[in-house]
């Protein structure tokens, strides 16, 4: 057993220019504030470090129940005691709940991707992609609040995918005590399948499930009220035009059904659907609008679907380091200045942010400058309200504490933008700060500017030199990302073919501790590992995801590192990790990476 005293680490916040999509009325209408709350950019923030887990993918409490349960992405599930009160609470993590690591394929996107308590806590639900083919799978074990039953495991739901990204993968019970369960489109670029329009197939979806209603052989039964029970598509479904949600939750006083989908190459986004007057219903039946639309763009002529809901906010894809939104909650927790603000990130810039919407609309929008939370992949609360964050690369897990205010003045505040007509559909779309969608991405800097150690904190990261050819000729494309985990299938940059193309990292790597590692370079087409100038892993051929892996001794200090890859079709899929003393498998994190040239400095 071992227990973990928090380590609080203060956090400033700055405020963006507020971003306005509009957001179609529903019977209950979007979030209001109810209880007094501060300006979002007023606030300072504190995290609050509970412990580091390995892999850990997702946190959620029990009913009833002071304890938390972190999942990790290689089939864990531990509980974690709380005793205290407070900020001077302790959280000792127990043993193993459950270990599924034989059944959980563990490539590209898929692992053990979250867990779920049914409403009376007699079951836990977890989510994972099976051995040997990737299947998505969601399953349920007895538990009694001291020991859970292999035995008592119970199979609700499998569906087979032929690509390893775009899994989605959470749960969530809903207000109205059934599993809500979303499904990425099946991956392969574009949706080419055109699986998240189509109301027949469950890909690209959120579907509504009551497991604890099955009959005979059936695995689950399906609510009489989900949209397509009767017909027009599967039973099952209840919200459709999903690329990858990647976490959705219901806000626990509104009801109201928040989701953060992945872009495919321009667009992140953050959707708002409307729970009714009694607090269900949200997003029944709801269209949000992809492969025909990417945010409120059109995405390759596309047209916005009759009655599809446009993204309540949206970002560029690379603004700022970002590349990959994860949804967040409402916070509704013991901090009044925070209250009613929906809370989420995204997990390449690894910051928190903030935004706060009424009548439909976002009023105010705000990032954490220097959150620190590496590789952000999921929040979760606790059954008292207060918020906790996950860093999948670095393993560790932060509560929110008191975001007292800071005592300056609070910026006038910025009128949103007039809606004006689409560049591209030539339709009516919501206004937004973000730039055109005919301007290169923010982040696109001449090869020759590169800042060393801007994102990701100091060091921050990796020089990314991209090529749009497939053999590192000509000149690259550059910028500073905080680690290599590259999973797109679409054109680096605008300009670049969507395949064909290849990429060089390059810089050097921070080693604390000396000894014996294994550095894994997993890989979909193409690549190559250079340590300390010799070439350690070279494949340097087409093939389909696999891991390289490679046993090295090093010694305390800084060592050069460069890693090449090109994409041949299809995704492109490079990610390097490692396994070392005190360290388990892991993407290897920014703060042990320098861009070249290196920074100044020991």
């Amino acid at each position: 057993m071992t227990t973990l005293r928090p380590v609080a680490t203060a956090l400033a916040l700055v405020a963006l220019a507020p971003a306005v999509v509009g957001c179609g009325d529903g019977d209950g209408g979007a979030d209001e504030v109810t209880r007094a709350a501060a300006p979002l950019a007023e606030l300072d923030l504190a995290l609050t470090s509970i412990g580091t887990f390995e892999q850990p993918i997702a946190l959620v409490a029990r009913p009833d129940d002071p304890a938390l349960f972190v999942a990790g992405f290689n089939g864990t599930v531990t509980r974690v005691d709380v005793a205290g009160e407070g900020t001077d609470r302790t959280y000792t993590a127990g043993d193993t709940l459950l270990d599924i690591d034989d059944q959980v394929i563990t490539e590209a996107e898929r692992g053990l991707l979250d867990i779920e308590f049914s409403p009376d806590g007699d079951r836990l639900y977890v989510s994972y992609s099976a051995e040997p083919d990737g299947t998505h799978t969601v399953a349920s074990y007895a538990y009694n609040g001291a020991t859970l039953d292999p035995g008592s495991r119970r199979e609700v739901f499998t569906l087979g995918d032929s690509e390893p990204n775009h899994n989605g993968g959470d749960l969530e019970f809903g207000p109205d005590g059934f599993l809500y369960y979303a499904l990425g489109d099946g991956g392969g670029g574009g949706d080419p399948q055109g699986n998240a329009q189509n109301p027949d197939s469950l890909l690209g979806k959120i579907l509504r499930l009551d497991p604890e209603g099955a009959v005979g052989d059936a695995d689950y039964a399906v609510p009489a009220d989900n949209p397509f029970a009767d017909s027009g598509g599967r039973p099952e479904v209840w919200a459709y035009g999903l690329r990858n949600p990647w976490r959705f939750s219901f806000d626990s006083q509104t009801g109201d059904l928040w989701i953060g989908d992945v872009g495919q190459g321009g667009w992140e986004e953050v959707d708002l659907l409307a729970a009714s007057s009694d607090g269900t219903g949200a997003g029944r039946g709801a269209n949000l609008g992809w492969n025909e639309m990417e945010g409120s763009h059109s995405y390759e002529g596309g047209s916005n679907p009759d009655g599809a809901v446009l993204p309540v906010y949206e970002y560029a894809l690379h603004e700022d380091g970002t590349c990959a939104v994860t949804g967040g909650v409402v916070y509704r927790g013991p901090y009044d200045d925070l209250a009613g603000a929906y809370v989420y990130g995204d997990s390449c810039q690894s910051k928190v942010r903030a935004l706060r919407v009424e009548a439909g609309e976002v009023t105010e929008h705000v990032v954490f400058d220097d959150a620190g939370v590496d590789q952000l992949v999921s929040f979760g609360t606790d059954n008292g309200g207060d918020l906790y964050v996950v860093g999948l690369a670095a393993g560790e897990i932060y509560r929110v504490d008191d975001p007292t205010p800071s005592g300056d003045p609070a910026p006038e505040p910025t009128s949103p933008p007039t809606s004006e007509p689409s560049a591209t559909t030539g339709t009516t779309a919501p206004g937004t700060t973000a730039p055109p969608a005919s301007d290169p991405p923010a982040t696109t800097t001449p090869a020759t500017t590169v800042p060393p150690g801007t994102i990701g904190g100091d060091p921050g990261g990796l020089r990314a030199d991209y090529f749009a050819v497939p053999d590192l000729t000509g000149t690259p494309q550059t910028r500073v990302e905080p680690r290599v985990y590259l999973d797109v299938e679409h054109e680096p940059f605008e300009g670049f073919p969507t395949d064909g193309w290849s990429v060089r990292w390059s810089g050097e790597l921070r080693v604390d501790t000396p000894g014996e590692y294994t550095l894994i370079v997993t890989s979909d087409d193409g690549a190559r590992l250079w340590v300390d100038g010799a070439v350690v892993v070279d494949a340097w051929s087409a093939h389909t995801v696999r891991d390289d892996a490679v046993e090295i001794t090093l010694e305390a200090g800084r060592h050069p590192i460069r890693l090449e890859h090109f994409d041949q079709e299809g995704v492109a899929f490079a990610k390097l990790s490692w396994i070392g003393p005190g360290l388990s498998r892991e993407v290897i994190p920014g703060p042990h990476l320098y861009p070249t040239p290196a920074p100044a400095g020991p």
